[in-house]
């Protein structure tokens, strides 16, 4: 809704014409529901059950939703890759207007994953850690001294919209996507190696030269293994410019909230390119040699920032990158 109210559109048939795709991107399913579930079934037997559980519980219950809300109109839809679920669900949304399919749409990832099964889940596989000492600086990508991710909780939603429809109505665009593109990491052991040829990809689908590129929003989840992953395969697609691109994590601030940090990530660059102002990475304090990009540490930037590049790696080897650019209107 909140999306919705910035695009200026009203839930209406003149607004949003049938049928308008939503697309969901989730990582989990409603884990406190499935929790709950569980418990009062121990408990109570089948009567004790919830009649509501069993649709709230499904992965599609929070496109559902958001269907129900708009109505008739409304065409649900979910997307479910891991972590590049949001990102992947915001690409897929934006193919259906790219193919005319139709000339809007809306996108993005949820997840809420901090119940106790989630997370004992999560620290069982090392995936993070369950110390965190000060909870402000528990996350810290690319610093020497990370030791995990922090598993965290979030949405982002957005409104696409035909270039042409929107400029119509006299909208204001934040920003346009151009290349998108997700692949799986080579074999196992090759822990972000996906990121690679996603990068590759997305920077060809928008016919974008490297050098272009004003910004990386990297994945950077504070993982001592992924961030450094992510940090060598930047090299390896940029080469020497790699060092002259300016790359952050948000992940200091916002934690992964799994299927959404790719929504987050998209909304921290369309503020980007339109305040012209670079995110830093927060709590970055020791420089870790495996991780020597400029890393935007701690504090702000402003730069001239007209096409951006932002990554997504999820458990199982996906990875999923997009490109974007300013619109001058």
């Amino acid at each position: 809704m909140m999306a919705l109210k910035d695009a200026g559109l009203e839930i209406n048939d003149a607004d949003l014409p049938s049928p308008t795709p939503v697309v969901v991107g989730v990582s989990t399913s409603a884990m406190d529901i499935i929790e709950r579930s569980i418990s009062d079934f121990d408990r109570h037997g089948f009567r004790g059950m919830s009649p509501t559980a069993i649709s709230a519980l499904k992965p599609q219950a929070a496109a559902n939703a958001i269907a129900d809300r708009i109505g008739v109109r409304a065409h649900a839809a979910t997307v479910s890759t891991a972590c590049p679920s949001g990102l992947d669900a915001v690409a897929s949304a934006a193919m259906t207007i790219r193919t005319g399919e139709a000339e809007l749409a809306i996108a993005g990832g949820a997840d809420a994953p901090l119940t106790p099964h989630t997370v004992a889940a999560f620290i069982a596989s090392g995936l993070t850690v369950p110390h965190n000492g000060d909870p402000e600086s528990a996350s810290k990508p690319f610093d020497l001294n990370r030791e995990s991710g922090v598993l965290a909780e979030g949405a982002g939603m957005f409104v696409l919209e035909n270039l042409e429809r929107a400029e119509a109505r006299g909208a204001h665009v934040y920003l346009e996507l151009t290349g998108y593109a997700a692949q799986r990491d080579l074999e196992p052991a090759q822990y972000g190696s996906g990121l690679r040829s996603s990068m590759e990809m997305a920077l060809a689908n928008a016919r974008c030269e490297k050098s272009q590129i004003d910004y990386i929003s990297a994945y950077g989840p504070g993982d001592p293994i992924l961030d450094a992953a992510e940090i060598r395969f930047i090299k390896e697609v940029f080469g020497p410019y790699a060092y002259s691109i300016p790359i952050s994590s948000i992940k200091g601030v916002t934690g992964n909230p799994l299927a959404a940090a790719g929504p987050l990530q998209i909304a921290a660059c369309a503020l980007t390119i339109r305040d012209q102002l670079i995110p830093p990475t927060a709590n970055y304090q020791t420089a870790d040699p495996d991780c020597d990009l400029d890393v935007v540490p701690l504090r702000a930037r402003k730069a001239k920032v007209h096409q951006a590049l932002l990554n997504v790696r999820g458990l199982g080897g996906s990875a999923s990158s997009l490109v974007m650019d300013r619109v001058f209107c």
